[in-house]
């Protein structure tokens, strides 16, 4: 089942930038076909003028559907005017839980998926070079408290391979990740360029690849642990009191 939460927030009334340029766009393209063909006002209105009820109707019939089929069109690739319907769409018909609405200095719009295990952002990001890609994020915490412990008392070298070796294995999940081991602190990264290519599938694609990255991460690390030294330090399960 479908579970979307809401972030709550005051409702404020935001003027959409995006339609007036799309009114300005149209209305500069009828004008620019009048003065091409050398019609003006007083040409088209002798020639409707003389239309008959039916002929204006099918006139204006048509003119609407070609305005309406042409918008069509123009929805069904991916833009920037239209990528955060476009996200919002995909993450409902994937049954995914998330949130959406998200409001960040940073950000022009956001979202987090809310999935257990791995919490992911996704974002279009302000700034110069960033505006045109979807940002995918992910912080997880590499270790359990115990392996923190046992990765503590490795020495420095020990440290560094196993660093090469996430580096290597996120790398190889078409990821990128930042860590911060001493802190036990890592978020995996992925970036989709906003395009008229860009698709559903590649879009569900990232957020698996996000997943997966997160459980190579987990994995490596278990396998790359000294295991004697964690089962030694591991806590024996409650009982119940007789």
């Amino acid at each position: 089942m479908k579970t979307v939460f809401i972030a709550r927030g005051k409702k404020r009334m935001v003027f959409d930038m995006r339609k007036l340029e799309n009114w300005l766009t149209y209305g500069g393209a009828i004008l620019a076909l009048f003065t091409f063909f050398n019609i003006d006002f007083s040409s088209v209105y002798r020639w409707t003028g003389g239309l008959s009820g039916r002929s204006a109707l099918a006139l204006v019939g048509a003119t609407l559907f070609v305005i309406g089929l042409v918008l069509k069109l123009r929805e069904r690739k991916v833009r920037i005017g239209n990528v955060q319907r476009k996200i919002d769409r995909w993450l409902r018909a994937s049954n995914f839980a998330f949130r959406e609405n998200l409001e960040w200095p940073s950000w022009y719009f956001g979202f987090q998926i809310t999935e257990p295990g791995v919490r992911t952002w996704v974002a279009r990001v302000k700034g110069r070079g960033r505006e045109n890609y979807i940002l995918l994020t992910a912080p997880i915490i590499p270790f359990s408290k115990i392996g923190k412990e046992v990765y503590d008392k490795l020495t420095p070298e020990k440290q560094d391979k196993l660093f090469k070796k996430l580096m290597f294995q996120t790398a190889m999940s078409k990821t990128n990740a930042t860590y911060d081991l001493g802190k036990n602190t890592a978020t995996i990264n992925r970036r989709l360029p906003i395009s008229p290519n860009l698709t559903e599938s590649d879009f569900l694609s990232a957020v698996n690849d996000i997943w997966f990255s997160a459980q190579i991460i987990w994995n490596t690390i278990n396998l790359e642990l000294p295991e004697k030294e964690v089962s030694d330090k591991e806590e024996p399960p409650p009982t119940e009191a007789s």
